[in-house]
């Protein structure tokens, strides 16, 4: 082998194995999104049932209609509505689920929803959700670290165990009302 080509040979199997390390990161870093969104997904019922007005949200076909947001993974969107669904009532009302875009969240919302849930992190389109709750008084769920202290009305907090997580601003701001007993259990922000 020429002296030459062997650098070449070098140069070319690191690109490829850094290559290789970078995608395989990516879809480990994926992966850990996907497995908080679905222990999320399992919380979400949970804070939609401690909304003391929940059963003023209703629609009019007496459901409440639940958002799963996604900025592309319609795939995975479409698996965690056939899930939630079988959660069948929230406080004995009957639920209805559909997944969305984001870039399509206002034109869903019309519908009136009662809770909406990101599926995925949303990047600068965070600030769309937290709108859309604050104006519908809705409660936004986001199951990835950082979305609450940003404004988004609740999450969770991953430690030695699970705790649901609460901006307490924008929950205000979004004029969503807790019953006292899930507060008390809840990791507070913004207090």
């Amino acid at each position: 082998m020429i002296p030459g080509d062997f650098h070449k040979s070098v140069l070319f199997f690191s690109t490829a194995v850094l290559l290789v390390l970078l995608l395989a990161g990516a879809a480990a870093a994926e992966g850990m999104a996907d497995r908080r969104a679905w222990v999320g997904l399992d919380l979400f019922p949970t804070f939609l049932a401690a909304d003391d007005h929940i059963d003023e949200k209703k629609g009019e076909d007496g459901r409440l209609h639940l958002l799963l947001v996604h900025r592309g993974r319609k795939g995975l969107a479409e698996e965690m509505a056939w899930q939630l669904t079988g959660v069948r009532t929230i406080r004995g009302i009957p639920i209805r689920v559909s997944e969305v875009r984001i870039e399509d969240l206002a034109d869903a919302v019309t519908d009136a929803p009662a809770g909406i849930f990101l599926v995925e992190r949303m990047g600068e389109r965070l600030g769309a959700a937290i709108r859309i709750a604050q104006n519908r008084k809705i409660i936004v769920f986001s199951p990835f670290a950082g979305d609450v202290e940003k404004g988004i009305s609740s999450g969770m907090v991953i430690s030695d165990r699970i705790l649901p997580y609460v901006n307490v601003e924008a929950m205000r701001l979004s004029g969503v009302h807790m019953k006292f007993f899930f507060l008390g259990i809840a990791e507070q922000y913004g207090e």
